[in-house]
């Protein structure tokens, strides 16, 4: 019995110490139970505008960037009672509602000279219309009187013609449009004032464009309402430098209706965190710095179609437009710098620069005292030029100090009497690459080695018209 006992001990010892043991490596639980949500899936919606054209109504083209939708055989010559009209269908073939807006924006307008000497602005003579439906056959003109009716506004008047702001629902069906009738027109009672001399460069034009944009509509709604995008997209028009600021610190996209002046003395400045679309639709935004840009964009900014001045035209270190060291530029049909400015056309200090059409200038040392004058200037970073034009006096249209700049297409053009040291010059390092385009030097004087290029590496393509 002893012997039995004292197992008995020991057991009930040994089970003592591992349940202690166990109880110090483990801790209580209370009951519990778990209920789970199915899966929950967050996708984002998209906004895609889907936009055709007709020449009559029946059979439809999806509209591309190229697509010319007036004078499309190239062959239209205006005389007072001409007309052309040209039929859109928009879609909303995305999931989120959006507002749009119709536009005719100018690009540029060539005045015109008539046989008494008088000038002829087109702007002022031709008439544009629009008319909105929600089938063809609310839009379809019956005959040229119908399309007359509906060509009231000038050009110069409203530059940005604004048709609708929406909002257009996603489609359910593949046939759900809104259909818009766009008209232009030279009316009957313009008379011999617009007869031009037949003279090169006296023949009145306008080049403009068809524009629609999309921006998010307050439909959608979240758990607190559907204001979560009121301000989402917007798109401002402003003729005036105190709306024009106003709209950008907002955050707010832009079409200028008129020119704009600021008259701060200081650059108009794109902040970093800032996603800018600012058209110019035509018109020019003139500003004075001593040194900087007239503009310069430390964020992300898109300008299109107009001019951007910078008034100081001595100042060699006043460019016109300057991007910042992690800016994105984007220039599209874009006039910067003249025949006068000392300061580059557009500068890049560190970013990424993209030009697309356009005219740039401006002007040589023999105007001053020191400094150079070149068009395009890369500090650092990329700049690449896209069919562009230069013609004036600088002492040369490309410079790069770092980086690299890539040019394709376009007319480079060195007028006499300007001051030349290359066309194009790369430093430090730096690469500038002619991968097509024409280059042009008029005889003048000149002052470096090779009147096309310098530094340590330009490439010049075979592809380039070479004109010296």
């Amino acid at each position: 019995m002893k012997l039995k006992t004292s197992h008995s001990l020991v057991v009930s010892l040994v089970s003592m110490l591992l349940t202690l043991l166990m109880l110090a490596s483990t801790t209580f639980a209370w009951f519990s139970d778990t209920v789970e949500s199915g899966r929950n899936v967050i996708r984002t919606g998209n906004l895609d505008l889907v936009v055709e054209y007709s020449f009559n109504g029946d059979s439809w083209e999806m509209l591309e960037p190229d697509d010319e939708l007036f004078n499309e055989n190239g062959d239209a010559v205006y005389e007072p009672g001409y007309t052309e009209f040209v039929y859109l269908r928009l879609a909303n073939a995305g999931q989120l509602n959006f507002n749009y807006q119709t536009a005719i924006k100018v690009y540029e307008e060539n005045i015109g000279t008539n046989k008494k000497g008088d000038p002829i602005k087109l702007s002022d003579i031709i008439k544009i219309g629009v008319l909105e439906g929600e089938s063809i056959s609310d839009v379809k003109l019956a005959n040229r009187e119908a399309a007359i009716d509906i060509a009231k506004t000038s050009f110069e008047s409203n530059k940005t013609l604004t048709t609708s702001v929406g909002p257009l629902a996603p489609r359910e069906n593949n046939d759900e449009y809104t259909y818009i009738a766009l008209v232009i027109h030279m009316p009957t009672t313009v008379g011999s004032e617009a007869n031009h001399d037949g003279q090169i460069g006296h023949i009145p034009g306008i080049e403009f464009a068809v524009s629609i944009l999309a921006t998010q509509a307050e439909v959608e709604a979240d758990d607190f309402g559907t204001n979560y995008d009121t301000d989402a997209g917007a798109v401002v028009t402003v003729n005036s430098a105190d709306d024009l600021l106003s709209a950008i610190e907002d955050g707010n996209d832009v079409i200028l209706t008129g020119d704009v002046t600021l008259d701060e003395g200081s650059s108009f400045v794109i902040p970093e965190d800032e996603n800018v679309i600012i058209d110019l639709a035509g018109n020019t935004l003139t500003n004075a710095v001593k040194a900087g840009g007239a503009l310069v964009n430390n964020g992300e900014l898109t300008i299109k179609g107009g001019t951007i001045v910078n008034e100081n035209i001595e100042e060699q270190k006043a460019a016109a437009i300057v991007n910042g060291e992690d800016g994105v530029l984007t220039l599209v049909n874009v006039n910067s710098g003249s025949d006068l400015n000392r300061g580059a056309a557009v500068q890049n200090n560190g970013g990424i620069v993209n030009i697309d059409g356009g005219f740039f200038a401006t002007m040589d040392r023999s105007h001053a005292s020191d400094g150079y004058a070149y068009v395009f200037i890369n500090q650092s970073g990329t700049m690449n030029i896209r069919n562009a034009t230069v013609s004036g006096r600088p002492n040369g249209v490309f410079y790069a100090a770092a980086g690299t700049i890539n040019v394709d297409g376009g007319s480079y053009e060195i007028k006499s009497g300007a001051n030349t040291w290359y066309m194009a010059y790369a430093d430090y390092g730096a690469t500038i690459n002619l991968n097509s385009g024409t280059y042009i030097w008029n005889e003048g004087p000149f002052c470096g080695n090779n009147p096309i290029v310098g530094g340590d590496n330009v490439n010049i393509s075979d592809e380039c018209i070479i004109n010296w």
